[in-house]
């Protein structure tokens, strides 16, 4: 039986209710169609413009309305909509077919739909997997996968809202006909997708074997032209596979994976892998042999990496940044306001801790990050008073924090820590968890807890505080910092840390097995789960509830054999789950850790931007924390009346408004503008803002970097740091290659029109996670980004990257020079002639570099030179900036996360003891873990990629803005524009420049992946 299509659905819909669709004010808030389109005032020409949808004359509208009244009257509706006769509906049938079509896309329904799917486990490629289908014709039927029981009911409370149910979760029969209907042709476009896809890969894998045969024949005699060529064409294959993640793909694109190491194995003659290369054939084997130059290994291995970079673990992890104006929380209060006046020897008093050290934790650390903290060998060396480590001890605030905590914790309270960047949230909470095994054991011994608690009681218990393990729930990507923090600060053998990571599937024997092995009592245990481990659990033991049940973990019937198995069959004397703003939507993510929330005596919750877009934003960290006032459904369907009230009447406001009081032209002319439309959501906004921050005040804590301690001093005690955004034009020939990627990935890529767009940040390059649905648009960053530094980052079959021959090629020949490089290379020679000279800025033609006036010649601090760090996210790119500024006669280091342990101290210490006149003063960082890595001998940062997340760049940017610096510290950031580095650069440029840039992109570039657009 052939599918329903959307116009007909639409009007099945009408004629079943006629206040549907579009009358629903959810449905309206979607389409911006605030009435049934074919509305038109009768007493005007059939010229005129209609009254909902813009564009539509009288007439068109009439005609509209005709057809629409003739298959309400006809007999059977789909047939008259159906007819392919010349009648007299023929004009409004195919005006209608038409519009709806074009305004689809539009109205994003698509996207809204892919997102829900996603979420709820439904993605097509997680369905393929979770049914173990291996091709194309084995993809299962919507029945099959059991989508509609899944997410009708989401479905329907996202497009109708209240209206869409008749008793409770009930959805009414109209709209559940219309949703069947809408999931029926996703369904479709799906296999669509995957059929293609499948033939795809058919296709790149014979193309791939082809090349791999050409270069391993027994008299073949490979060049590296061809193997060049063979290694594109497997970029291309592992890209596309990458998508799939049933263990029969998984299992290929590991037999590919190790056959790429071993040819970079032995391109670079490493004797350590002597058995995988001795697996390559003999023609191969010699051909990489006979590699000899140093620029022909280099080259190869840009190759390699590139291939390596496709090739993305089948089961992973994705955290999703918005680029939205932040609500902002500048108003609301530090909650610690009662310890303001104590010093640090009252503070330490009230903690009961008279050594004045934080108990089991490290007195000192290793400023280079470069011995293992929990070896027994690295605790002999940060114990030896003669190793050159520098001094660990809480600053004033953090002791405040932990102070306050703890005061929490005992209440069994939550604890929302919203300190801003650079505050230390991390050490308050390992001090913390510190803190409660140390109370725990003092009051076993003393029958009272320590200082200020004294007289105090763990509220839950009556007494001391329970003998139960610590959970921290982070995103997939920070887990790693976490366990290097928890490492640096305390000291080793003191806590039990078990990663807890993957599937459920793999982990039915972690309580049993990698638990029971912990030599601590449980106080002294450290779960750290990634989200998708938490989320993974949830699926297994929680079902979806109603839709009144927002979020509410809902135990499945197989909750009491399976649970024991998970992180909630056990209970926790707190859990701390960090960068928590990520669960603001309710979802199974946010389900887990309310679950979490729910088996722990007490939760802290970690982040610096606790709202995002909306205010629902931080209904929903209410849920997280457990907070009273939160659990109020009334309320909260009370707030979104009101506030989606006032949004729709502000659309009406402005579309009555017209163009002299459209929002532009208010923005143009000002607020004074007469013409404006008067904003009603903001007010409402504000109103609600202003009441959870009541219900919060009690549970935040909240400094930034310009709060100040007991003296009046700054908090963190440096001054300022100082960000330069250089706008960089490219050169036409870059353009153009940039504008071919975009045009190659529209044409090749179906998957990227297929959900909803989303930036994906992954924990390094070339080391991330992500899900099926983003690879192609991460490979696409991958080329893109690369790209702008120079076309020939990304090797083809007729170029690859090679050091230009002189300066004078470098600056003449045509496709040669590229902008950033050539900034780069002119801003470190500037800096590096003299030290604190005054910081630089692109002038208007975006090519030269000029003094910026706004600042004048900073510290020149006689004992130490200026030093530089420069960042590259790829390490591929690296030899290109190492070859440039050779050409400039820069000494330069490299520091990449493969450089050898011993390697690199021997790259850091030579990097702190460069001199004016002797040694290098700039160190390439790139793929390096950031966390512990002290830089603070470097006062200048050059930023060349634009890191993926906030978080990230925050990590890099503390690497020199950390103490001891002695110097103003400078970033630049190169920022190539009309490109994705604009988007991508919303830490530095203002929403609206964001905005301007955005829209004077090229057109490949606003419907390539980085640009929010519907292409589904």
């Amino acid at each position: 039986m052939p599918s329903i299509p959307y116009p007909l659905a639409l009007i099945q819909l009408s004629i079943a209710d006629s206040a549907l669709p579009w009358s629903n004010p959810v449905w309206q808030s979607l389409t911006h169609v605030l009435g049934d389109p074919w509305a038109y005032d009768r007493s005007r020409d059939v010229t005129a413009a209609a009254t909902h949808v813009a564009g539509w004359t009288v007439g068109k509208a009439r005609a509209i309305e005709v057809f629409m009244n003739n298959c309400k009257v006809a007999q059977d509706p789909a047939e008259h909509y159906a007819s392919k006769r010349k009648d007299n509906d023929h004009e409004g049938r195919s005006s209608w077919n038409a519009w709806v079509k074009i305004s689809w896309a539009k109205w994003k329904i698509n996207k809204l739909v892919d997102n829900i799917l996603q979420e709820n486990g439904c993605e097509p490629h997680e369905v393929m997997a979770r049914l173990n289908c291996k091709t194309a014709d084995e993809f299962p039927t919507l029945d099959a996968a059991q989508v509609r029981h899944a997410v009708s009911i989401k479905l329907a409370d996202a497009l109708f809202g209240d209206d869409a149910f008749a008793d409770g979760s009930f959805v009414v029969a109209s709209i559940m006909t219309f949703v069947t209907t809408v999931l029926v042709l996703t369904w479709g476009r799906y296999r669509k997708v995957i059929k293609r896809q499948a033939n795809s890969i058919d296709r790149k894998t014979e193309e791939a074997e082809e090349r791999w045969l050409a270069i391993t024949a027994a008299n073949a005699n490979p060049t590296m032209a061809s193997i060049r060529t063979y290694l594109k064409k497997l970029e291309s294959l592992v890209t596309l596979l990458s998508l799939f993640k049933d263990q029969e793909t998984a299992k290929k694109l590991e037999a590919r994976r190790e056959q790429v190491n071993a040819m970079l194995a032995a391109a670079k003659k490493d004797p350590t892998k002597a058995e995988p290369i001795a697996r390559l054939p003999k023609s191969l084997r010699d051909a990489l042999d006979r590699l000899a130059t140093e620029e022909e290994v280099k080259e190869l291995e840009l190759l390699i990496e590139t291939t390596l970079a496709a090739m993305v673990p089948v089961e992973g992890d994705e955290v999703v940044v918005d680029f939205e104006e932040n609500i902002d929380v500048n108003d609301w209060k530090s909650g610690v306001e009662e310890y303001d006046r104590c010093s640090e020897d009252d503070l330490w008093e009230h903690l009961g801790l008279s050594e004045k050290k934080l108990p089991f934790f490290q007195v000192r650390s290793d400023p280079d990050a470069a011995i293992d903290p929990w070896s027994e060998e690295g605790q002999q060396w940060l114990d030896n008073p003669t190793s050159p480590t520098q001094n660990l001890a809480p600053r004033w605030h953090q002791l405040v924090g932990i102070l306050k905590m703890i005061d929490r914790v005992l209440d069994c309270e939550p604890v929302m820590l919203m300190d801003g960047v650079g505050v230390g949230k991390t050490m308050q909470a390992v001090g913390l968890i510190a803190c409660l095994a140390h109370y725990r054991e003092h009051y076993r011994k003393h029958g009272m807890f320590p200082g200020k608690f004294a007289r105090r009681f763990h509220k839950k218990t009556g007494g001391n505080i329970p003998d139960l393990p610590v959970v921290i729930m982070s995103p997939p990507n920070l887990q790693h910092q976490w366990m290097s923090e928890i490492q640096r600060y305390l000291r080793r053998a003191t806590f039990d840390v078990l990663p807890y990571t993957g599937k459920y599937s793999t982990r039915v024997q972690w309580w049993t097995m990698a638990w029971s092995k912990c030599q601590q009592p449980p106080i002294r245990r450290i779960i750290l789960a990634t989200m998708n481990a938490a989320q993974d659990d949830a699926a297994t033991v929680f079902i979806q509830g109603d839709r009144d049940s927002y979020g509410q973990p809902m135990a499945s019937p197989r909750f009491e054999r399976t649970s024991p198995n998970t992180l909630f069959g056990h209970e926790y004397v707190m859990s701390i789950v960090d960068e928590s703003h990520i669960l603001r939507n309710i979802n199974l993510a946010h389900t887990a850790a309310r679950a979490l929330q729910g088996k722990s005596h007490s939760t802290v919750i970690m982040t610096a931007t606790p709202v995002t877009t909306k205010p629902a934003d931080l209904w929903n960290m209410g849920l997280l924390l457990g907070l009273q006032q939160f659990k109020d459904v009334a309320q909260l369907k009370t707030m979104n009346r009101e506030l989606s009230a006032a949004q729709r009447r502000d659309r009406k406001a402005q579309k009555e408004a017209g163009v002299e009081g459209s929002i532009l032209r208010a923005v143009f002319v000002g607020n004074q503008n007469p013409e404006a439309a008067q904003e009603e959501y903001l007010p409402v906004m504000k109103k609600w803002m202003g009441q959870m921050r009541e219900w919060f005040a009690p549970a935040v804590i909240l400094r930034t970097v310009d709060s100040t301690d007991n003296t009046g001093n700054m908090i963190l005690g440096l001054p300022p740091y100082h960000d330069h955004s250089l706008k960089i034009k490219l050169l036409d020939w870059e353009m153009e290659n940039l504008r071919n990627i975009a045009r190659g990935y529209l044409d090749d890529c179906p998957i990227v029109g297929m959900s909803k767009v989303r930036l994906i940040v992954p924990a390094a390059p070339f080391a991330c996670y992500l899900s099926s649905r983003t690879v192609y648009v991460q490979n696409f960053y991958v080329e893109f980004r690369r790209s702008i530094l120079h076309p020939h980052m990304n090797s083809t079959e007729e170029r690859s990257w090679t050091k230009p021959k002189s300066r004078e090629e470098w600056d003449s020949s045509p496709d040669t020079k590229s902008m950033k490089l050539d900034v780069l290379a002119m801003l470190l020679k500037y800096h590096l002639e003299s030290d604190g000279r005054q910081p630089l800025m692109m002038d208007e033609s975006g090519r030269n570099l000029v003094p910026n006036p706004a600042f004048t010649a900073g510290n020149t601090n006689p004992d130490e030179p200026d030093r530089i760090i420069v960042f590259s996210a790829f390490v591929t790119s690296n030899q290109a900036i190492v070859d440039i500024l050779d050409l400039h006669d820069i000494r330069v280091l490299e520091l990449n996360g493969r450089t050898p342990m011993k390697k690199r101290k021997g790259i850091l210490d030579e990097f702190r003891s460069s001199a004016r006149t002797d040694g290098a003063r700039v160190l390439i960082l790139s793929g390096v873990g950031m966390v512990g890595l002290n830089l603070a001998c470097a006062n200048i940062m050059v930023v060349m990629d634009t890191l993926w997340s906030e978080q990230d760049d925050r990590q890099l940017r503390g690497r020199i803005y950390r103490h001891p610096q002695a110097k103003e510290v400078h970033v630049y950031r190169a920022i190539a524009l009309k490109t994705a580095d604009v988007f991508l650069n919303n830490i530095s440029f203002s929403k609206g420049a964001m905005h301007e840039a955005f829209i004077g992109a090229d057109k490949e570039f606003r419907k390539s992946p980085d640009y929010i657009g519907d292409l589904g």
